[in-house]
C-alpha cells in the first residue's frame, strides 16, 4: 500500500459504497477540521481503468472526499490493488469504527450479494455477525421503496424493525399502507413490537394522530385532512390539480410579501 495525495475531482466513489446520503452530516465542518489540522485519515482508493473522467475510485472515506471536493482541497489517499471482495472487507472493517447505520449497511451488504461478489456467509463472517443478523439486514433491499420514501431517514431504523417491515408489507396492500402512515415513527426508531402494535391499531380503526385535523366544505363534507404535518385530500375527492397548484403558488407569494 502506498500513500498519495490526489485531486479528488479525478475520484469518484466506488459502485458499493455503502454511506447514504442522510449520513454525510454537514462536510463543510469536516472541510473545515482538515483546513485547520490537515487530513488524519487517508482514504481507501484504487486505479480506475478505461476511464476518461475519473483516475481513482473511492472505496472508504466518502465523507472525506465530500469535503476535499467543497474545499477544494488535495484529498490523501492509501493506493490500493484490491479485489472487489476485497475491497468490501476494506469499507466493512473501516465503517466498524465510525457507526454507519443498518439500512447503510444492508443496502450495501445486498447489492455485493446480488451482483455474486460475496456470499451471505461470507458477509457474516467479514462482519463478524451470525447469518440471522445478515438475514435482518438483506431485508432492507427487499422492502418497498414507497416505504422508504415515506420515512425518508433510516439511519435509526434497525435490522431487526426491517425484517418486521418486510414481513408486515407482504400481507397485503393495506398492511403496506399503514406502515406508510406510520413512517414518522419509524424514522423516529420505533422497535418491531411498536410498529406491530400501530399496525394493528390502523387496520383495526383504532389508530389516532393528535395532530390531526379534518377539513370540511359549508355542507360538511370531507375534503382533505392533516395528519404528522401532512395534507391528505379525500379519495372521491375531484380536484383540477392544476388549479390547486397555481392557488398554492399564489398564497405562498401572498404570504412571503
Amino acid at each position: 500500500m502506498e500513500i498519495i495525495e490526489v485531486d479528488p475531482r479525478v475520484c469518484k466513489r466506488w459502485q458499493y459504497a455503502d454511506r447514504n446520503s442522510f449520513e454525510f452530516g454537514d462536510t463543510n465542518i469536516l472541510a473545515e477540521d482538515i483546513k485547520r489540522n490537515g487530513q488524519i485519515t487517508p482514504v481507501f482508493v484504487r486505479t480506475l481503468k478505461d476511464n476518461g473522467k475519473f483516475k481513482y475510485e473511492v472505496i472508504a472515506g466518502s465523507r472525506r472526499l465530500q469535503a476535499c471536493l467543497a474545499a477544494d482541497l488535495p484529498l490523501k489517499a492509501i493506493l490500493t490493488n484490491v479485489t472487489d471482495a476485497e475491497a468490501a472487507t476494506v469499507q466493512i472493517k473501516e465503517n466498524e469504527q465510525i457507526g454507519l447505520s443498518e439500512y447503510s449497511k444492508g443496502m450495501s451488504f445486498a447489492k455485493l450479494k446480488q451482483d455474486g461478489k460475496l456470499t451471505q456467509e461470507q458477509l457474516a463472517e467479514i462482519a463478524g455477525c451470525s447469518r440471522k443478523k445478515i438475514q435482518n439486514l438483506l431485508a432492507f433491499e427487499k422492502i418497498d421503496k414507497a416505504i422508504w420514501n415515506a420515512v425518508a431517514n433510516m439511519s435509526k431504523v434497525s435490522a431487526r424493525s426491517a425484517e418486521t417491515i418486510l414481513a408486515l408489507s407482504k400481507k397485503s396492500a393495506a398492511h403496506k399502507e399503514a406502515l406508510i402512515e406510520i413512517a414518522e415513527e419509524i424514522r423516529k426508531g420505533a422497535g418491531s413490537v411498536r410498529i406491530e402494535k400501530l399496525v394493528d391499531e390502523i387496520l383495526n380503526g383504532e389508530f389516532s394522530s393528535q395532530e390531526e385535523e379534518i377539513i370540511t366544505n359549508t355542507s360538511g363534507q370531507v375534503l382533505a385532512k392533516w395528519k404528522d404535518a401532512k395534507l391528505y385530500f379525500a379519495k372521491d375527492l375531484k380536484l383540477d390539480k392544476n388549479k390547486f397548484n397555481k392557488m398554492l403558488i399564489n398564497f405562498f407569494n401572498i404570504e412571503n410579501k
